[in-house]
């Protein structure tokens, strides 16, 4: 459906930019979106002592689970690169 997928693009959707260092979502936050890396990278750290942060870069995307179900996050995103750009597909809009 045309509609659908125009009113997707216009409302829920939004693009974002970030410096490194700046905290996408942290654990324990609701979830109120989806995540598309589109440029730079980022790190999602687990939040477990001995575990390595994931490294994440342009065409992945992030907390798809939102989308589906009330959730809360269980680790920390952040920006890795001097820009990073993502795109926001709130859930609000489902």
């Amino acid at each position: 459906d045309p509609e659908l997928y125009r009113a997707l693009c216009n409302e829920a959707l939004s693009e974002k930019s970030s410096m490194s260092g700046d905290e996408i979502f942290s654990s324990g936050k609701s979830a109120s979106a989806m995540y598309f890396i589109t440029q730079g990278r980022m790190s999602y750290d687990y939040g477990y002592k001995q575990s390595f942060p994931a490294r994440l870069g342009a065409g992945k995307s992030v907390s798809e689970c939102a989308l589906w179900l009330e959730w809360q996050h269980r680790g920390r995103l952040l920006a890795n690169s001097p820009r990073t750009e993502h795109m926001a597909l709130e859930v609000s809009h489902f």
